[in-house]
């Protein structure tokens, strides 16, 4: 039998007002969104407040944002009334997307060995393909 749970994440616990909360990772399901996420906060500098960066954001990085806030606040604590974990969601998101964001970097062994590069180069590739006027003929 494999031992699965020996390798996985465990989750990181961040403190909100002397409470402690323990946030689980994402799985591989949500790569594609959290990959989303990543590609959404490219471009802004690491040394403005989260709260600032999040201001900016358009619509789809903000659907981003509250859909992987969701999903781990409803992993990390299933037996919470949804619409609480939504509020509370709300109310820290600052704090919850910079430790959803740590949390499962240190989740992929190695960071992401590169896979976020990989990813955002692709992403590129497909806008500037996009972006090629094609030759009238």
């Amino acid at each position: 039998m494999a031992n699965f749970e020996k390798h996985v994440g465990k989750g990181t616990t961040i403190n909100i007002d002397g409470d402690e909360y323990t946030l689980l990772p994402l799985t591989v399901k949500e790569l594609p969104l959290f990959f989303k996420l990543i590609k959404a906060f490219k471009g802004f500098k690491p040394d403005v407040p989260i709260e600032e960066t999040l201001g900016k954001l358009d619509e789809e990085s903000g659907e981003v944002v509250a859909q992987l806030i969701s999903k781990t606040l409803k992993k990390s604590y299933p037996e919470t009334d949804e619409e609480l974990r939504d509020r509370f969601g709300l109310k820290y998101m600052g704090v919850l997307v910079e430790a959803i964001v740590s949390l499962n970097f240190e989740a992929m062994e190695g960071g992401s060995g590169g896979a976020i590069d990989k990813f955002m180069e692709e992403e590129k590739k497909k806008k500037d393909d996009k972006s090629v006027t094609q030759p009238k003929g």
